[in-house]
Parts: structure tokens; C-alpha cells; sequence
């Protein structure tokens, strides 16, 4: 059978290099290096069924059921895959550990998985419900719905970021609402479940994007307006300013470590033809990420930071091809240097993890494991391995 990649794009001057410390920019000196993860899904063309996979360095590793793995994190050598499966003819939010398959219980087809996060042994979910006019939000701690509170004049919540601190204190980013007009939308976060309002750092609307706690502080970015960037530091709101004049931005969930703020965003310039371009902030400071030769567009979606100051950000660069078809590659910025992933594919990326460590080499858990490089690759049917990792036909 035949598999080819489909997934969305994830939906931007100073020298990008110059940011990232520690080692050498082109990421080959010492200190942390990144292992990194994505997941997607690939599409058999000869049936049309969607099979959830995720990369890992590369390597990609398919689930055996029709799925759509939509977001990963990763921690203590645990990979956690989260999205939708068809169970018993229904499109129901799962999640899979190391390739076992786990079904979040009192989920239906109208529960969407927005946000998750692995830390201290835990795994977080955050998701969405549309149904009956109202759209709630719920959190998921190991598989157990923790519904989130609304105020009493709100009528909805979007859950859209999610964080864990020292304490195990939990931290969903979002939204609540009167109505579901974008100008009713409301910033804030839920902590414990207890819903905590940031003030309005312009009209509506403003979409909040992400939350990091670090040393007790509260991150929580968001675009004002659908035309700059900023973030809230302890209920106090920050602008992000960009040196180009975009029509609009979308900015990523604040990485900060070592004392230093980043955040990655994508540029729009509308005019006769739509010019789409990435970079990013260090503490404020704007500078563009580089596009490799032959790419003309570009859109970073996620940043993350190690303690010795690299940086991975996240996203997908675009160009044109012989046949004048407009074409998309994944991949991501280490240190500023434009890395596609080693599994030619075409498309965006649903999500992204980084592991920094400093031995590259990881096991692959679960899956079917494909190593070929190239777009459209067959996987052998005595290649399957079934959820629990073990192999169909031994």
C-alpha cells in the first residue's frame, strides 16, 4: 500500500544566529542538543483512511488504526501521542502511550483535543466540547474529565494552552465568552480549575495562545487584535513589535529559560499575492528566521529554548517546484539554520516536542516504525506492529 503524508499548516532585524548561545550557532558546538518529535498523519491513497504517525528524529512510526495524531509531548524517554481514532463508527479523542492506545471515557464525536502536556508522571489534556449552542472546555488528568468552571455570566470557554508547575498546580490558557462573536471573547486562565480574568490589552478581539509557569511567574501570550503580538506577565500585558509592517500575525505559546523570553510568530502580507514570513522575539528583540534557498514563504508555529540558550522553532517553509506546483516541506530552525525533516514529506506540522539532551540517540516506542526516506513510501504488511508495540506477524 501506499502512503503519502497529509497534514495542516500550522496556522511573522536582527541576525537569527547571533540570539542562541551555549555552543556554535549552526548547532554543532557543545551543550544541549534537541531530539525532536512531530506528529501528523499519512493518508493510504489506495483506500483514502487516515492513520495517525509521529517523527522522531526523523524516523516515523505509524499507528495501526484510522486516526489523526494531532499533538505529542514527550518526557522521561514517554512519548505521548493525543488526537482521534474510529472506534466502533465513531471519531472519538484518544490517546496513545509509547503506541498503546488509551480511550478518554465520557468523550463523544463532538469533544476536541486542543492542548496536552507530560510532566512528573502525569499526562494533561485539555479539550473543547461544541454541542447544543454551548462550547465547554475540560481538562484531563490521566484520563479522568475535570470539567472547567465559567463565570456565571459567560455562556462558553475555548481551553487552548496548558502548564504544570513545580507544585502541581495546573494552568489552562484560554478564552470565555457571551457569545460565540469573536468581539465577546474574554482572556484568561483557569488555575485549579478556577478561572482567573486578564485584563483586555485592546478591543476584542484578542486570542490567547499559550501559557508557560516558570519561578512562579505566569506567561501568557496572545495577539491583540489579530494584528500584534504581546504577552501577560503576572496579569501585565507586554507588546511584542515586530520591524515589518504585516496585515496580521498569529504568535506561538513563550518559551523562557534562563532568565530570557522567546516567542516565535508568523508574519501575513496581503496584496496582490499572499507573502507569509516567520521569526521571532528574544526579550522583545525581533529578528527574521532565514528561508532556505528556493523557498519563498515560511511559518513557525512553536519555539523552544534549552538552558544553555539554543533554540528549536518550529514550522514549515514553502516554494515553488518545476511544474510551477506550490510546495510545502516541515522542518524546523535550530540556532537559526533551517533543518528539514530527513522523511521528505510535504505538508505542515500538526505538532512539535523537543527533548535537549546530550546523546541524540532514542528508542521508538510503539508503531510501525518507516525509515524510508522518501514521500509516498511503502510499508510492508509483516512490518505492522500492533498498539501494544509488538508486531502482527512475528
Amino acid at each position: 500500500m501506499r502512503f503519502v503524508i497529509v497534514s495542516i499548516m500550522l496556522i511573522a532585524v536582527g541576525n537569527v544566529g547571533a540570539l542562541a548561545g551555549g555552543g556554535s550557532s549552526s548547532g554543532n558546538g557543545g551543550g544541549m542538543k534537541p531530539n525532536v518529535y512531530f506528529s501528523g498523519s499519512v493518508m493510504d491513497e489506495a483506500t483514502g483512511d487516515y492513520r495517525g504517525a509521529y517523527w522522531a528524529n526523523g524516523r516515523r512510526v505509524d499507528f495501526p488504526l484510522q486516526s489523526v495524531a494531532s499533538d505529542i509531548d514527550v518526557t522521561d524517554g514517554h512519548v505521548y501521542v493525543a488526537g482521534t481514532a474510529l472506534l466502533h463508527g465513531k471519531n472519538l479523542p484518544v490517546y496513545w502511550l509509547d503506541g498503546v492506545l488509551q480511550v478518554l471515557p465520557n468523550a463523544d464525536e463532538i469533544t476536541f483535543i486542543r492542548a496536552s502536556r507530560a510532566i512528573g508522571g502525569h499526562y494533561y489534556l485539555v479539550s473543547s466540547r461544541a454541542g447544543e449552542g454551548l462550547v465547554s472546555a475540560t481538562l484531563w488528568i490521566d484520563g479522568k474529565d475535570v470539567p472547567l468552571a465559567i463565570p456565571p455570566s459567560m455562556r462558553g470557554a475555548y481551553g487552548r494552552s496548558i502548564d504544570v508547575d513545580s507544585d502541581g498546580h495546573v494552568y489552562v490558557a484560554g478564552m470565555v465568552f457571551e457569545s460565540r462573536d469573536v468581539k465577546n471573547y474574554h482572556p484568561g486562565y483557569w488555575f485549579d480549575g478556577v478561572w482567573v480574568a486578564l485584563p483586555e490589552p485592546g478591543p476584542a478581539p484578542n486570542y490567547v495562545s499559550g501559557i508557560q509557569v516558570k519561578d512562579g511567574h505566569v506567561y501568557v501570550s496572545a495577539v491583540k487584535q489579530g494584528m500584534a503580538a504581546g504577552y501577560w506577565l503576572d496579569g501585565v500585558w507586554n507588546d511584542l513589535i515586530t520591524t515589518r509592517s504585516a496585515s496580521s500575525l498569529t504568535v506561538s505559546p513563550l518559551s523562557v529559560s534562563d532568565g530570557h523570553v522567546w516567542a516565535a510568530a508568523t508574519l501575513y502580507f496581503q496584496s496582490d499575492v499572499l507573502h507569509i514570513m516567520p521569526g521571532l522575539w528574544k526579550d522583545g528583540i525581533w529578528s527574521d528566521l532565514p528561508l532556505p534557498q528556493n523557498m519563498t514563504d515560511g511559518q513557525v508555529s512553536s519555539i523552544f529554548t534549552s538552558s544553555d540558550g539554543h533554540f528549536v522553532a518550529g514550522g514549515s517553509v514553502c516554494g515553488w517546484n518545476s511544474k510551477n506546483e506550490r510546495t510545502c516541506l516541515p522542518g524546523y530552525w535550530f540556532d537559526g539554520n533551517w533543518k528539514s525533516f530527513p522523511n521528505s514529506i510535504e505538508g505542515g506540522v500538526f505538532s512539535m516536542a523537543v527533548e535537549w539532551v546530550e546523546d541524540q540517540t532514542k528508542p521508538i516506542h510503539g508503531g510501525i516504525e518507516n525509515e524510508d526516506a522518501s514521500l509516498g513510501a511503502f510499508i510492508r504488511d509483516d512490518d505492522r506492529v500492533r498498539g501494544d508495540g509488538r508486531r502482527r506477524n512475528p
